[in-house]
């Protein structure tokens, strides 16, 4: 007997699993999460409160003048000096007026912070160093009204001003150097203003830059009422 014909069905190879391939799982990299840019308007200075400790007089403040790390504030009867040592304590120092003396004109501090010219209104002037608690009365400059006074920014020094120029309201200019072991302080007249007119603002300009050994060249600039 003939066997039948197998099927087409029956000839087909069995079908073998189809395998894929997976690639493998990568750590998720964590974006940071994205933080809206805030914009903080921070102020250009801060305002604060001049101290007034207790025992300092509460009369009505006229000057002042900043220098360095020392603010002076002058009131109708003293000269209050506000310092800053070098670990940020505060030193406030009240340096009385001499007695009769209540009208002052200006005050003028070195960008040290340690010298301090005080001008009265009736012509007399006063210097107190920053270790001193005692005005000294510059008297070979009286009868003259100091309106204004150019430091020397550059070669001055905590304990020297070097030379330095006063203007004052007579319109005569006169330079000196203040020292602070030196008792006699003297004064050489300049020049004095055209019309006599009061010196208000003294600035100076460097004309040459110094080799070595060579001294410097200033331009001085003078205004006048």
């Amino acid at each position: 007997a003939h066997a039948a014909p197998a099927s087409p069905a029956a000839k087909r190879a069995p079908a073998r699993p189809v395998v894929q391939q997976v690639a493998p799982a990568r750590n998720p990299v964590l974006q940071p999460p994205q933080r809206k840019r805030e914009k903080k308007i921070r102020p250009i200075f801060s305002v604060l409160g001049f101290p007034n400790p207790e025992g300092l007089p509460t009369s009505r403040r006229t000057r002042v003048g900043i220098g360095g790390t020392t603010i002076v504030v002058t009131t109708d009867s003293s000269v209050v000096r506000w310092s800053k040592t070098e670990r940020g304590q505060n030193v406030i120092d009240e340096i009385e007026l001499p007695a009769g003396r209540a009208d002052i004109h200006k005050v003028f501090i070195d960008h040290t912070g340690h010298h301090v010219i005080v001008s009265m209104a009736d012509g007399e002037n006063y210097y107190v160093h920053n270790s001193a608690r005692k005005l000294y009365f510059l008297r070979n400059l009286s009868n003259e009204v100091i309106n204004a006074v150019l430091w020397d920014s550059v070669d001055g020094t905590p304990n020297f001003t070097k030379n330095i120029l006063v203007g004052t309201l007579s319109g005569r200019i006169y330079e000196t150097a203040l020292e602070r072991s030196t008792k006699n302080k003297s004064f050489k007249f300049i020049k004095r203003a055209e019309l006599n007119s009061g010196i208000v603002t003294l600035q100076a300009e460097q004309r040459n830059i110094p080799k070595p050994g060579q001294a410097r060249r200033l331009c001085v600039f003078v205004t006048t009422e």
